[in-house]
């Protein structure tokens, strides 16, 4: 790195009560290293948030929050188009300023590099970048739940471009979110499935199994489509159910889940109850709504708190397919 003064013209520098203006027409932005090289190998980053809201900064993975920070130190911004590199102080620079190169000399045994710029703009406040867990509730409430053909009506529904304008969030996480509460696209809407159309279609595919004496473990995507088309269920919807109900899939042929099933038919049981009900009334309840080769056990379910004996759902925050409840519950 190379030695260099920096000679100011005069007022070069605002008066002091401008300097802690953050009304600036240059505001710097300090980022992560990582984040500055993919800036400058030109990835695209968004602003995101509504008016009201306090904005966001998103990468393709990563959300930050921006927030004001301050420097006792005073941050000058150069016009690097005005430069000037001169190997040593014109005729026209004052003495001090010899004075001073002179004596840089007669320390570092070498001339200084005397850089001539313009100050376009100065201060002590910058954005910094805080990464941040997005939050999804805004998103979800605007997720209309489908409760097939034969019931829908004119809605507000949201694509992805849409989501991408209000979530403040970067496009994979958003793009995680939605497959972590099993949302899907219909119609180029994004939907959930309301729980009990969920398990309607369910039932229909288990019953399809039996009658055609399937194994869980290999069941045709084309066969199950083929047998529930016939009930006016969308074959996206019908994938899409065989699908989150499986644990993989090869070639068309999907293995299903046993927790999962069964924790899709616990999660209507609690739909349908009281706020609050007897264990052994919701195990009971969940025992007969599961096909008979099924255990039902209450690992499968993340939605409950027991207490004695008491099953407390609180209806109010259950949500379509999954649940924000605590999944404690004691050994009783």
């Amino acid at each position: 790195m190379q030695d260099c003064e920096i000679y100011f013209e005069n007022n070069a520098l605002p008066p002091q009560d401008e300097q802690q203006n953050t009304d600036k027409k240059i505001m710097l932005l300090q980022v992560p290293m990582d984040i500055a090289k993919r800036i400058e190998a030109g990835e695209e980053f968004h602003f995101r948030g509504n008016p009201d809201d306090e904005a966001v900064l998103c990468t393709e993975t990563k959300t930050f929050k921006i927030r004001y920070a301050e420097t006792s130190n005073l941050m000058l911004v150069l016009d690097q188009s005005k430069e000037k590199i001169n190997g040593s102080p014109s005729d026209e620079q004052n003495k001090e300023n010899c004075d001073l190169s002179n004596a840089y000399q007669s320390i570092f045994g070498k001339k200084p590099l005397h850089l001539e710029s313009t100050v376009i703009d100065s201060g002590n406040v910058f954005l910094d970048l805080v990464e941040i867990k997005p939050n999804f509730d805004p998103l979800f409430k605007r997720l209309i739940p489908y409760k097939g053909q034969d019931k829908e009506y004119e809605q507000e529904m949201v694509t992805t471009t849409d989501i991408l304008q209000f979530c403040q969030a970067s496009e994979i996480e958003v793009m995680e979110y939605l497959k972590s509460i099993e949302a899907m696209e219909i119609n180029g809407f994004w939907r959930v499935l309301d729980i009990e159309y969920q398990s309607e279609v369910l039932e229909l595919i288990l019953l399809t199994i039996l009658e055609h004496d399937l194994s869980m473990d290999s069941v045709p995507r084309a066969l199950i489509v083929e047998s529930l088309l016939e009930h006016e269920h969308l074959e996206s919807v019908i994938s899409h159910v065989l699908r989150i109900h499986s644990k993989s899939e090869t070639n068309g042929m999907f293995v299903l889940d046993e927790q999962k099933i069964c924790r899709t038919f616990g999660h209507v049981v609690l739909k349908r109850g009281e706020s609050v009900m007897l264990l052994k009334s919701f195990l009971l309840n969940w025992k007969n709504a599961v096909p008979e080769v099924f255990d039902i056990n209450l690992d499968y379910l993340n939605v409950l708190f027991i207490n004695a004996g008491i099953i407390f759902i609180g209806k109010a925050r259950y949500r379509a397919n999954y649940s924000v409840l605590s999944k404690e519950y004691s050994s009783k």
